[in-house]
């Protein structure tokens, strides 16, 4: 940014509370992101830490321009495949037809809920695309909070078991 100054957009969108995309960590340990400073353009790692089932706020990051947002997600991307941090706010626009659905590490707590409590098989078919260690013990963790069958509980911990010995 010129001049080391907040740009109008930006400072515009701090004050109104309305930031262009929110992130998450989704794993309870420490995750170390790259960020723009919004205040002087200089990009900076920042540690997010705390529970993000208990939506600590130390667990977040608000980005506030398109510039921000477009670093943000090029420098982490890795996280974002692993599943340790996901995207949970953005613009919302219109989905456009033969749109691709989320990726399973980008799914809200409500949408692992929606997973855990589907039919058995549909369940199972969901449960057998996601290829991601973090986004299993996600799952895990909101089947647990359900209090799901045994049956589904096993199926988790076995997937999670294939997901271990493949790395």
């Amino acid at each position: 940014m010129p001049e080391n100054k907040v740009s109008p957009d930006a400072f515009s969108k701090m004050q109104t509370g309305d930031p262009v995309a929110v992130y998450k960590k989704a794993i309870l340990g420490k995750v170390e992101v790259s960020v723009v400073n919004p205040f002087n353009g200089v990009p900076e790692p920042i540690i997010l830490v705390g529970n993000p089932t208990t939506n600590d706020s130390r667990c977040f990051v608000e980005v506030w321009s398109q510039m921000e947002e477009v670093y943000f997600e090029r420098q982490n991307k890795p996280l974002f495949k692993e599943g340790y941090v996901i995207k949970l706010k953005e613009n919302v626009k219109p989905k456009e037809k033969g749109e691709q659905e989320k990726s399973y590490e980008e799914f809200t707590r409500e949408r692992i809920e929606e997973l855990v409590t589907a039919p058995y098989m549909k369940f199972k078919k969901d449960l057998n695309e996601i290829e991601s260690e973090p986004v299993l013990y996600r799952v895990l963790t909101v089947a647990e909070e359900l209090e799901r069958p045994e049956k589904t509980m096993v199926n988790i911990r076995q997937r999670l078991t294939e997901i271990q010995q493949k790395e």
